[in-house]
């Protein structure tokens, strides 16, 4: 086995072993619109190839966004083998590791259910630093509830309101881990151009003209059909306990039902604990169980 560094003549190779294999793996920015767009960079995306018998066995990528960046840390992007071995996956973590030694760590998540590569990234000194679940709601009415009087649900308008929607977000997640550092504008900006985006899912709550909270509806296609996927549901410090999650989380239901989406997916954080009853409470069940490895690189 060998590992070879990333070329433009080795990239459809890439792309391609990225979507024969990016349902094993987390596949946050695996989506097509992603994969079209990679550039072979060394500061954005360091990658390289395992090579067994002139053929790709195995592949590792590192994500190094400006918005990772800012935190101080990066993402793999894809880090898989089809030779199921530490000596495999050590080769690869070798060659990707020099290209984090400036960050504070590098994480990835993994199906609970996939205990080898658990093993694996535990034996190359990987930790484990939170859970998450991907939540799904199965096909049912969803009960009415009115937005009450003094507040107003709005559409986002582009070029207008990115950073009345920054100010929501971030004061909400400012103590989330994983969700800790702010985003700007432009992150906003770039949303409408995401794979999963429909038109109108962006919403902004209002309370006396002052921003409340915000609600993302997307698709997902999971299991041979497209699915709801609330991308983010956010309320401010100051208004929550008021159920204003509940409110928007029906509108962003009723939303996707009304695009023809009878199911529906969340993502949220193990400890948020306030997050994960209100969806159970409407209905919504563990469907995936991630774990966070992180390697401490200082």
């Amino acid at each position: 086995m060998r590992v070879v560094r990333l070329t433009e003549e080795t990239r459809e190779d890439f792309l391609e072993y990225c979507r024969k294999h990016r349902h094993e793996v987390d596949d946050s920015y695996l989506y097509e619109d992603q994969l079209k767009d990679l550039k072979v960079d060394e500061e954005e995306n360091p990658t390289y190839l395992l090579i067994e018998e002139d053929r790709i066995a195995g592949a590792v990528s590192l994500y190094r966004s400006e918005y990772l960046l800012k935190g101080n840390r990066a993402r793999f992007r894809m880090f898989h083998s089809t030779i199921p071995t530490l000596k495999a996956y050590k080769l690869l973590w070798e060659k990707i590791k020099g290209h984090g030694e400036d960050l504070d760590k590098v994480f990835t998540f993994i199906d609970e259910k996939n205990t080898s590569v658990r093993k694996i990234m535990e034996g190359l000194g990987f930790d484990i630093e939170r859970i998450s679940y991907l939540l799904e709601r199965q096909a049912k009415d969803v009960p009415q509830m009115d937005i009450p009087s003094g507040y107003r649900l709005e559409d986002i308008v582009f070029d207008r309101d990115e950073e009345i929607w920054c100010e929501v977000r971030n004061a909400a997640f400012s103590h989330l881990a994983g969700a800790e550092t702010p985003i700007t504008a432009g992150r906003v900006k770039e949303m409408k151009n995401h794979e999963g985006h429909l038109d109108g899912g962006m919403k902004i709550l209002f309370r006396n003209d002052v921003p409340s909270a915000i609600l993302n509806v997307e698709k997902e296609w999971d299991e041979g059909e497209w699915k709801t996927f609330i991308g983010l549901l956010a309320v401010k410090p100051d208004q929550q306990g008021k159920g204003i999650g509940r409110l928007l989380l029906r509108e962003g239901l009723r939303f996707g039902k009304k695009a023809g989406m009878e199911k529906a997916m969340i993502s949220v954080n193990g400890e948020n604990d306030k997050a994960v009853k209100l969806y159970t409470r409407e209905g919504f069940e563990k469907k995936v169980v991630m774990v966070c490895y992180k390697y401490d690189m200082k």
